[in-house]
Formats: structure tokens, sequence, C-alpha cells
């Protein structure tokens, strides 16, 4: 069972970054049109995109790192591996009123 929960975590890693990878080729892409039009719909699609990949991949990754984790009686904030990931990802949360 651990080594199917680190297989799902590690896919759902594999989803995360591939997104985000793909989403900052396309900007520089849409960016190099100089066209408004061209960049804010390359925009749209990478925003629909986070959507669909990115965040699902977030609640991918804690939700089969975490199982792993106390499948093997890992205490979760006591193992640095395990806490330095679920604090990376609420250290890196996006604040509300953080970006106009």
């Amino acid at each position: 069972m651990y080594l199917a929960l680190k297989a799902l975590h590690i896919l759902a890693v594999v989803l995360f970054l591939g997104n985000i990878i793909t989403g900052l080729f396309w900007k520089a892409h849409g960016d190099r049109s100089d066209d408004p039009k061209i960049i804010a719909h390359t925009l749209d699609g990478i925003i629909r995109s986070d959507r669909w990949f990115t965040l699902p991949g977030v609640a991918l990754i804690i939700l089969f790192g975490v199982a792993a984790a106390l499948h093997e009686h890992l205490p979760l904030l006591r193992t640095p591996m395990v806490a330095l990931g679920i604090f990376t990802f609420l250290g890196g949360a996006p604040r509300r009123g953080f970006v106009d």
C-alpha cells in the first residue's frame, strides 16, 4: 500500500510541475508576440490550466504524501522531509489581497 501511495504522490508531483513548466513556456511564447490579444488569450489558457491541473495537483500531492506518511506511522511535523513539504505548500499559498 505504501508503494502505491508513494507512486500516486510522485505522479501528482509530475502533474503539478509539468503544468507549471508548460505554463512558463506558453507565457514566454505569448509575450514574444507583443500582441495584447494573444497575450490575454495565452494567460486565459494558463489560468484555466492551473484550475484543471495545478490546483488538483497540489491537493493530490498533499493527500497522497500525508497518506503515505501516516501509513508508515511517521510523525508529520517531526519528520523533516514531510514537514518541509507541508510548510512549503502552506507558505506558498496565495493570500487574499496580496497582489492587486
